[in-house]
Formats: C-alpha cells, sequence, structure tokens
C-alpha cells in the first residue's frame, strides 16, 4: 500500500518539531534561570511531592536548631546569673556584715554599711528578674511576669502569734520604707482594741507614737497601723479565728531587742511565680462533675494537677473515698 507524502504533511511536522524543540528550550532556560528542575506541579507531579516532604521537613529541622539556640542561650544566662554574678553579691554582702559585727565601727558607719547592703539586696532581686527575649527566667511558667518584687515583711521573735499572723498571710504591708522600722505595743490588749504603740527608724535612738485604727476588709475586722508613710494592716483573728494577744513593752527602755516583743518592718521580696497561688489565685475546672462536688484549693502547687474520683464518694461529712491525681 502506497502512502502519499504532501507538502502541506512535511510542513506540519517540521512547525511539531520546532514546536517541541522550542518548548525543551524555554524549559532548559527557565530550570538554568531559576535553578530548579520543578518549577510547577505539572513539571514533575512525584517530583512536586517530594519537595513539600522537604520543606516540611526542613521547617521543622529549622524550629528544632532554633528552640537549641533559645534554650542554649536561656541556660547560658541563668549560669552566669546563678554561678557569677549572685555570688559576687552574696559575698559582698557577707564581708559587710563581718565588717558591721566589729566593735570598731560606729553607728553612723553601720548606717552607712546598712544602705551598702540595701543597694545589694535591690542587686539581686534584679538579677532575680533577669529577663531572656522578653520572658522571665526564674518565674517558671508565669515568665510574662517579672519573678519577684520588692516589697516589706514583717517579723518578730517573741511575739509568736504576731509572726504567725504574717506567716499565714494575714498581714498586709503598703508603701515604701529606706530603713528598718521597729515597733512595740506600749499597752496589753489583743489586736481589735484601740491601743498605743511607738515606733523607731533608727534602731531605738528617737520614737515616735501612734494609735491604732479599726476597719472591715473584705469581710474581715482588720487593725492598721501607720509609720510615716507605711501603713500595715492585721487581721484581728488568725485562719482557725483565734484572737491575736499583744503584751506591752517597758517604755522606759529606749533601745530595740529582738527578744521584748518589738516587731520589725523589713524589706522583702516576694515571688510572683507558678507556685506563688494560693486559695482563690487557683482556678478550679470541673469535668463530668459540675453540681455534684464543690472544691476550694488552697495552698502551694507547682503547677496544674488533676484530681479523679476512683470510687463514688458519699456526701455525708466525714465519709472516705478512693482518688488519684496527676
Amino acid at each position: 500500500m502506497a502512502m502519499r507524502i504532501t507538502h502541506s504533511m512535511m510542513y506540519s511536522n517540521y512547525v511539531t518539531q520546532m514546536q517541541t524543540s522550542l518548548g525543551a528550550y524555554m524549559e532548559s532556560a527557565e530550570q538554568g534561570s531559576t535553578q530548579k528542575k520543578v518549577n510547577r506541579p505539572s513539571d514533575d507531579p512525584a517530583g512536586t511531592y517530594k519537595i513539600m516532604n522537604l520543606r516540611t521537613t526542613t521547617t521543622y529541622n529549622k524550629q528544632l536548631l532554633e528552640n537549641c539556640d533559645t534554650a542554649k542561650g536561656w541556660l547560658k544566662l541563668e549560669d552566669s546569673v546563678l554561678s557569677t554574678q549572685m555570688p559576687t553579691v552574696i559575698t559582698s554582702i557577707k564581708e559587710l556584715a563581718e565588717q558591721a559585727s566589729t566593735g570598731t565601727y560606729t553607728s553612723e558607719q553601720r548606717l552607712d554599711i546598712a544602705y551598702q547592703v540595701r543597694q545589694q539586696f535591690g542587686s539581686l532581686i534584679n538579677m532575680a528578674n533577669t529577663e531572656f527575649d522578653g520572658k522571665s527566667l526564674f518565674a517558671g511558667h508565669k515568665y510574662d511576669s517579672p519573678a519577684f518584687q520588692e516589697g516589706l515583711a514583717l517579723t518578730s521573735k517573741s511575739n509568736k502569734e504576731i509572726q504567725t499572723l504574717a506567716n499565714q498571710g494575714n498581714v498586709t504591708i503598703e508603701g515604701a520604707s529606706d530603713l528598718t522600722i521597729a515597733f512595740q505595743f506600749t499597752e496589753s490588749g489583743v489586736l481589735g482594741d484601740d491601743l498605743t504603740y511607738r515606733w523607731t527608724k533608727d534602731g531605738g535612738k528617737t520614737w515616735q507614737t501612734g494609735n491604732t485604727t479599726q476597719t472591715v476588709v473584705k469581710g474581715h475586722n482588720v487593725t492598721q497601723l501607720l509609720f510615716d508613710g507605711v501603713r500595715v494592716s492585721m487581721r484581728t483573728t488568725d485562719d482557725n479565728g483565734k484572737q491575736i494577744n499583744v503584751a506591752a513593752c517597758n517604755e522606759a527602755e529606749n533601745g530595740v531587742d529582738a527578744n521584748d516583743g518589738t516587731i520589725y518592718i523589713r524589706p522583702a521580696a516576694y515571688y510572683q511565680g507558678d507556685i506563688n497561688s494560693e486559695g482563690n489565685n487557683f482556678k478550679t475546672t470541673y469535668m463530668g462533675t459540675k453540681g455534684a462536688v464543690t472544691a476550694s484549693p488552697f495552698g502551694i502547687f507547682s503547677g496544674n494537677n488533676l484530681i479523679r474520683f476512683d470510687s463514688d464518694v458519699d456526701p455525708t461529712p466525714g465519709s472516705e473515698f478512693e482518688w488519684s491525681y496527676s
């Protein structure tokens, strides 16, 4: 069988071959300019799938490297603060304390040392609030806020009831003082009575007097004392409902003795991190027991706690049941 080849067929074949060659040329030129073999999914569907997987893996590895760099920077800064900066300041404070304990120093020199120690104390708080990449190093999970806050605290060696009140968090101190304040009640009674007191900021050389006032804060009876811009508010009962007794100090003695009923207001650092959550600061979330159980958390926790009832709960007070936590 003979086949006739016409000029039209030859022309069409030439054009097709030229277009195929031109397409291959354009593809090679595009690959050369972009340095990519696959420029669109239609170029190589199987290759496109591999490329997408490779990009995902590359992004994941890049994030891992960034996380490692962040962790290394975080730990390096923590190590510098804890092993170098803080020990230097603490050593300096110890040296100042040893100097002040010698009998050769005058009261004016000891006062100067006290100011130096107060400055060093402030330096320690600043170090404890060190941040890395905008996050607090020592605040635990609450890294979006400073770990410590400088304030004032109440301490007493001889008045155990008031010290217990302070330990329970039932004493609030507002204001600031550049010196330690020592105060004594000058008449015996209980918190809640109108009592007189005296206070000093120079170790007992000079005294000022004041009278307590009574108020109600969040449903609790509170006794308040004022000291030159500092206000101390003390609940009149402890957590067990016990009335707080106070004993009068001997006004004839102008000195300050830790064992004679003297109460001190000193600088303090309050931790604001994630373990400083007590009572109503915790939120209770119910899962499947809402309405059947009412829980009020209290205490100090290092993080979230999941509690599970492993047996039926008898609502009778004092009944026992099994439970577990994570």
